[in-house]
């Protein structure tokens, strides 16, 4: 199963948050890169019955390319 998040990130402080729009997730980094993989690692968490099955890709909201 193939299924697409879309996120924005933001900076708070000396971090970055990446916040998921579908599902109340996020995550957290020093770079806007590592809260984006903080924000897969929660999703695949979030989703653990299903991570054998599961493909995700993530697509901020002001761009047309999804990241897997």
């Amino acid at each position: 199963m193939i299924q697409t998040f879309h996120f924005t990130i933001r900076q708070k402080n000396d971090r970055f948050v990446a916040e998921c729009l579908e599902v109340d997730l996020y995550g957290e980094g020093n770079s806007s890169e590592e809260a984006v993989s903080d924000l897969r690692d929660s999703l695949f968490v979030h989703f653990e019955e299903l991570r054998p099955f599961l493909k995700i890709y993530l697509k901020p909201v002001d761009s047309d390319s999804a990241v897997p």
